[in-house]
């Protein structure tokens, strides 16, 4: 069944089920930080091949000091290899025929001072994860959009709204690529229909000065995570983290510009790539950058995937970064409205026969 923009909404509202009422405290996050179970990821070159193809390093640094990243920038520098910076994140590309002597290098730093660090491939892409549900209406037919305060309604909202929590004191982070040009006119139209205030936006073009292309897809998932936020948590801030393509790279360069910048209490992925299709480098890489976020105290919630437990592939596998062990994953669902009596149904999949 295709649903449409508005109606497909149930991925954002069960997230924004969190993002409506006060931050999470940092014990609770700090918690899933030191105990998350990431034994399975490979860091360092060596996991990977190396026939002169070129990789990507990301290092963390937990203390948040200079000391780390001026020593690793010098040392990098005089072999000529430039990096890109986000304070507790460092960045650099080189050629695996260096790797073995910089990790070397970087595993005498991490056994002093503690740095973590990984290297990756660099490719693979994530993709918007909102648009579509095969599974079947099977309570009937149901609208063919919601309004707010249905939503509002279907998932016990009215008591938190009847109590002042509507997101005050709270700011969003939503990271997506590429964005919507036309995002200033589309939630002032949204929030002229709905009769939702103002919102307060502010749009973050990572590693760019303005949108880098334009992808119609990114766009409608875009619009649709921006609107539904305000829609849910009305007077929160949002902050739309802009990467310049899908990429897991530069995905993971926007997660590490908000978390370096303490952009905002939570940050929110509608997208993803089926796990099985990652390098484990690469989740590796981009988990240090989620390792960032919950050590600072940042809620992170990401989509699971539209087609169930393949995942839009020939066998079981998760969606990432929803499978992160720093991430709450939220699946989409599809509701149903009876009378007032709301119902769901969990966004599933089809392929050759599976769901």
């Amino acid at each position: 069944m295709t649903l449409s923009k508005i109606q497909a909404v149930a991925l954002i509202s069960i997230m924004i089920m969190v993002l409506a009422v006060p931050a999470i405290t940092d014990n609770s996050t700090s918690y899933i930080a030191k105990n998350a179970d990431v034994s399975g990821y490979d860091s360092g070159s060596s996991a990977l091949n190396k026939s002169g193809s070129q990789l990507y390093y990301t290092v963390y640094d937990p203390s948040q000091t200079n000391f780390t990243d001026n020593v690793i920038t010098q040392y990098l520098s005089s072999a000529g290899i430039s990096t890109n910076n986000y304070g507790m994140f460092l960045n650099f590309n080189l050629s695996s025929s260096m790797a073995k002597k910089v990790d070397n290098f970087l595993n005498g730093l991490k056994s002093v001072f503690g740095i973590e660090y990984a290297a990756s491939n660099g490719r693979g892409d994530v993709y918007p994860n909102i648009l579509y549900s095969s599974a079947p209406d099977q309570f009937g037919s149901s609208p063919s959009y919601y309004l707010p305060q249905e939503i509002a309604s279907a998932y016990d909202f009215n008591w938190a709204y009847d109590h002042n929590i509507k997101g005050n004191g709270t700011t969003i982070g939503i990271v997506d690529a590429y964005g919507d040009p036309n995002i200033v006119y589309d939630l002032g139209a949204f929030d002229n229909v709905t009769g939702l205030p103002p919102a307060n936006l502010k749009i973050i073009y990572v590693n760019s000065s303005s949108q880098s292309s334009f992808n119609n897809s990114w766009a409608i998932e875009t619009a649709t995570d921006v609107e539904w936020a305000h829609a849910m948590a009305p007077y929160a801030k949002i902050v739309l983290l802009l990467a310049d393509s899908s990429s897991f790279r530069a995905m993971q360069n926007a997660v590490e510009y908000a978390v370096n910048n303490k952009i905002s209490d939570i940050l929110s992925f509608s997208w993803g790539s089926p796990e099985s299709g990652v390098s484990n480098s690469t989740l590796s890489a981009f988990n240090l950058a989620l390792q960032g976020a919950t050590d600072e105290g940042i809620s992170i919630f990401a989509a699971s995937g539209d087609y169930g437990a393949y995942d839009d592939t020939n066998a079981l596998t998760v969606n990432f970064p929803a499978s992160s062990p720093y991430v709450t994953s939220v699946g989409g669902t599809s509701l149903y409205d009876n009378n007032g009596v709301f119902s769901q149904l969990a966004w599933g999949g089809n392929l050759s026969g599976k769901s």
